[in-house]
């Protein structure tokens, strides 16, 4: 279900689709202990988990998506995987759009 929310950076959607209903702000957020090719794994996390939450709604849309990635590390105990969180959130406007083709 959640895979057919779109998800769009802008305030619209390109192509002919049209915002009929606006649902509110939706939010997730995903970590782990994680750096270089795993933080893609937790954005795609995120990001499933925010289309979940605009599902619940009634949206089949997120309009102006955002991401932030903020790192953390204990670095008194030295550099290693379990010293480094990384948080990816993600959040939006959840919407329902219609196609106008």
């Amino acid at each position: 279900m959640s895979q057919s929310i779109l998800l769009c950076t802008t305030d619209d959607f390109p192509g002919g689709s049209t915002v009929t209903d606006c649902h509110g702000l939706v939010f997730s957020s995903c970590s782990a202990h994680a750096i270089g090719q795993r933080v893609s794994e937790i954005k795609d996390r995120a990001l499933e988990k925010l289309r979940t939450e605009a599902g619940k709604l009634g949206a089949n849309a997120v309009i102006g998506v955002r991401l932030d990635v903020s790192v953390a590390t204990r670095p008194a105990d030295g550099f290693s995987m379990e010293n480094v969180l990384t948080l990816v959130t993600a959040y939006g406007t959840a919407v329902s759009v219609t196609s106008t083709d």
